[in-house]
């Protein structure tokens, strides 16, 4: 049986995107046609290729496709902006969060323009099995410390990134939770927050 093959990526493939813009909106061309969605990173572009292929595939044209990239809903907590009660932008990315999708955020994250200093706060993903530990730690790829001011990490599986931080960055300021204090980081953040014009 016979297949049609299409191929999308960043300025790679059939449909082929150059990213002009990125902050809580990313905007992106295809054949220089202009396109946006409501979501920072070069991989959510990505999957809106494979929608615009997909869309293409069964007849819209490029309004349509707009359109729909344009006002295209989230799942809530998913490269979801919020806003402090300071005016700091927050990025919020927790829902199921896995090592993939925390690794893209974070790549994405140091990414992006500020006036300001940037700041994560990182928690145990859950149901990873054996490899649990070994994948927490592999975050230490995705920070560094040119990027990032300050880093929260909370739970058990957690601790090998802040050891792994601390032997990679001595001078990045690392803060580590245990399940007991969560109250405690809860009350740190809001203090440095509360110090931080602008949050990223």
């Amino acid at each position: 049986m016979s297949q049609t093959v299409r191929t999308v990526g960043i300025q790679a493939g059939e449909l082929a995107a150059t990213i002009l813009n990125e902050r809580s909106a990313t905007v992106f061309s295809v054949d220089d046609n202009g396109y946006q969605i409501p979501l920072p990173g070069s991989y959510n572009v990505q999957n809106a290729l494979i929608a615009m292929a997909i869309g293409r595939w069964f007849g819209l044209n490029n309004d349509e496709i707009f359109q729909g990239l344009a006002y295209v809903q989230v799942t809530q907590n998913r490269t979801q902006w919020l806003k402090a009660s300071n005016g700091a932008d927050i990025l919020s990315d927790v829902y199921n969060a896995n090592p993939t999708a925390m690794g893209l955020v974070l790549d994405t994250f140091a990414k992006l323009p500020t006036n300001g200093r940037r700041l994560a706060v990182l928690a145990d993903m859950l149901e990873l099995g054996g490899d649990s530990f070994s994948l927490h730690t592999s975050m230490v790829e995705h920070i560094n410390d040119q990027d990032f001011h300050e880093i929260f990490l909370y739970g058990d599986e957690m601790k090998g990134l802040k050891v792994a931080l601390a032997d990679r960055y001595p001078t990045l300021a690392v803060h580590y939770f245990g399940k007991e204090d969560k109250q405690q980081m809860l009350e740190d953040i809001k203090r440095v927050c509360k110090l931080m014009t602008v949050l990223f």
